[in-house]
């Protein structure tokens, strides 16, 4: 444990970064625990972690992996967005990574982040690297609001299967960041296929009509989608650019993953 102190607490990790590491007890390879976890940057601290407890493999980072069965946080606040220094090159390869379980009690906001404070839970899973899933779920707890939940897994030159959900409260400072204050909003999607093709689809509800319906294809490095609007269905103090309905198709290149035409009830842009 004194080893670890020495080396990790105050210390400048990438983007000029500081961890300041306080109470840490356990074994250190198989189930470290600390009291608070802080990180700053020039402007001072801006996010911090208590009660942090770990368990994993510390011997794997010998074969360039991170094994992690649990990592569990009775509470992560984040008061601001960081102020990053300028990123260096970075060169080789990240390391495989396997979070068994994650688990957040509490995350707070502060309102620079979102607009206004907010409180989530957070729990979820991932394994990353050639083979791998994502999966988490947030919901805040502070109001009925907001509820977010994704799940994607990929394989090799294989298959890809996502699915993903959010449910956004009129008062949601999430909604207030998309535009859409005032409006209970929904957005679902999925997708299946490959890394080389592969289609999706996703619908947008606003109040509880369904306003947005895309589609989304990629094969031979390109990607595109095609969105149908319905501009009549938007609430009323909902102000929009649209009269009517409208069709809109966009296309570009995945890598780099750029758009380079747009295509709007048959004009171009």
């Amino acid at each position: 444990r004194w080893a670890v102190m020495q080396i990790a607490d105050d210390r400048v990790v990438a983007r000029g970064l500081v961890l300041d590491l306080d109470g840490l007890s356990g074994n250190v390879l198989a189930g470290p625990r600390l009291q608070r976890l802080a990180v700053s940057d020039g402007e001072g601290e801006f996010l911090h972690i208590e009660d942090l407890e770990i368990e994993w493999n510390g011997l794997a980072l010998l074969s360039g992996r991170v094994d992690i069965h649990s990592l569990v946080a009775a509470r992560i606040d984040m008061d601001r967005r960081p102020s990053l220094v300028a990123a260096a090159s970075a060169g080789g390869n990240l390391p495989a990574v396997r979070i068994s379980r994650l688990d957040v009690e509490a995350l707070r906001f502060g309102e620079p982040v979102l607009g206004t404070e907010a409180l989530f839970t957070l729990s979820g899973e991932a394994r990353l690297r050639d083979d791998g899933a994502v999966a988490f779920e947030a919901r805040r707890t502070d109001v009925v609001g907001d509820r977010l939940l994704a799940d994607l897994t990929w394989q090799a030159g294989g298959d890809i299967a996502g699915v993903f959900e959010a449910e956004l409260a009129a008062d949601s400072p999430l909604a207030a960041l998309a535009g859409l204050s005032g409006v209970a909003t929904s957005v679902t999607g999925r997708l299946q296929g490959r890394a080389d093709r592969g289609t999706g689809e996703a619908a947008v509800t606003l109040d509880g009509e369904t306003v947005s319906e895309m589609e989304i294809a990629w094969q031979d490095d390109r990607w595109s989608l095609d969105a149908y609007t319905d501009a009549t269905r938007f609430p009323p103090r909902l102000e929009t650019p649209f009269d009517a309905s409208s069709t809109a198709r966009l296309a570009g290149s995945l890598s780099p993953f750029m758009l380079d035409s747009a295509n709007v009830e048959g004009r171009d842009w």
